[in-house]
């Protein structure tokens, strides 16, 4: 065990009352993670045991998985000053996503004279969805082929979502991965906004967890025809010529459109420099154009994410 090596002798633990592995309930962020936008995790760290216990470390990680690779990082390391016998801290670090692929969310307990070393891990996978999302499946259990299929659960089944995960199950070699993707489907009629945490499991051999992840899928439903917004757009019925994922009708602006004449063009240019540089001198200079008309890549703000889409904009027209 490595860690601190001073401190009484007592059992640290993450404690997790979601029933999944891969969703742990000590481990969270305090907003949905959104791909360069500024967040915190969270680690709830419980002294289950006799004495307390002082400067406790907590490690935190970021694995990001893609259909091209899985990679990870450190984010960090936080110390908890003292956590008395039956009580718990929270141990929180500054995190920016880097990617926009699927997350898995990891802490670690470290702490040398932990009495108890199987519960000082905690991990919990989520991915922000509207749309289809993606995850990754790998044998990495058997040195013969496995058949993996999954189970969703959601977390409140009163509201009747469903989803479709296509391939529905996969036969892996040793070794050899596979991208499945989840489909939320979201009941019409659902008011807009409302959230379902769904949680697909996958088994090999039909029995045997190999991982999971935890999916937050919203309703969105912006022309209020009871229709997610992403069917109104694939099936055709709403348009989204600037491909920011929000049907055309919803927009009050054209998005690129930053000194607000009706087009996209190189005039746009300085308006937009000024747009994620200083909002405020934005504003005062535009004071009837929207500042998220330069949200060209629809991560709902406005930044330096923005730039390449809002060249390929300018470009495009």
């Amino acid at each position: 065990m490595f860690g601190s090596a001073g401190g009484a002798p007592t059992d640290l633990g993450f404690v997790n009352f979601s029933g999944f592995v891969y969703a742990n309930t000590s481990i969270e962020t305090t907003a949905p993670p959104k791909f360069g936008e500024a967040n915190v995790i969270r680690a709830r760290v419980a002294n289950l045991g006799p004495n307390d216990a002082t400067n406790v470390v907590v490690k935190f990680k970021i694995d990001y998985i893609s259909a091209a690779s899985w990679s990870f990082y450190d984010v960090g390391d936080i110390v908890i000053p003292l956590i008395p016998s039956g009580g718990e801290e929270w141990a929180e670090i500054d995190w920016t996503p880097q990617h926009a692929d699927h997350q898995c969310l990891k802490a670690e307990i470290a702490y040398g004279p932990d009495t108890n070393s199987s519960n000082d891990r905690a991990q919990r996978n989520i991915t922000v969805a509207q749309s289809p999302v993606y995850f990754r499946v790998e044998n990495l259990v058997s040195a013969d082929p496995i058949v993996v299929d999954f189970v969703a659960d959601f977390e409140d089944p009163a509201l009747e979502w469903d989803v479709q995960i296509t391939p529905p199950f996969v036969e892996l070699d040793p070794g050899e991965f596979a991208i499945i993707e989840a489909l939320p489907l979201i009941p019409d009629g659902t008011p807009d906004g409302v959230q379902q945490i769904i949680y697909i499991s996958s088994y090999y051999n039909d029995c045997m967890l190999l991982g999971g992840v935890g999916v937050i899928a919203t309703m969105k439903d912006c022309n209020d025809n009871g229709r997610d917004d992403w069917f109104d757009i694939i099936e055709g019925t709403s348009q989204d010529e600037d491909g920011d994922h929000i049907p055309d009708e919803c927009e009050a602006y054209l998005v690129g459109d930053l000194n607000c004449d009706g087009v996209v063009n190189f005039f746009d240019i300085d308006a937009f420099v000024l747009a994620i540089t200083d909002p405020a001198g934005y504003a005062a200079d535009y004071p009837d154009c929207d500042l998220l008309a330069g949200d060209c890549n629809g991560d709902g703000v406005v930044n330096f994410f923005d730039i390449d889409c809002f060249v390929e904009l300018v470009i495009g027209m």
